[in-house]
């Protein structure tokens, strides 16, 4: 938008809801977009993930729902 329709970085960020500095370390160059990394990489495959899932509810529907916490200490034991 800023390159393309000639908004100012300021504007730009307001409208797309982006902090300022965020898009203008990008539009001047100092953060390559195409190279930096959203997040931490999972853990678990999508395949492993989908086994827990299937478990949880297997489970629910015995009758045992797990806390979101159980969740968590089930998939951190697993991933261990």
């Amino acid at each position: 938008m800023v390159k393309e329709e000639g908004l100012t970085v300021y504007r730009a960020s307001r409208m797309l809801n982006v902090p300022e500095r965020t898009l203008r370390d990008r539009f001047i160059g100092r953060v390559d977009p195409e190279l930096c990394v959203m997040g931490k990489l999972p853990l678990l495959d999508q395949f492993e993930e989908a086994k827990l899932v299937n478990h949880f509810k297997r489970m629910a529907d015995l009758g045992y729902g797990f806390t979101q916490q159980e969740c968590i200490d089930v998939a951190s034991e697993f991933a261990v």
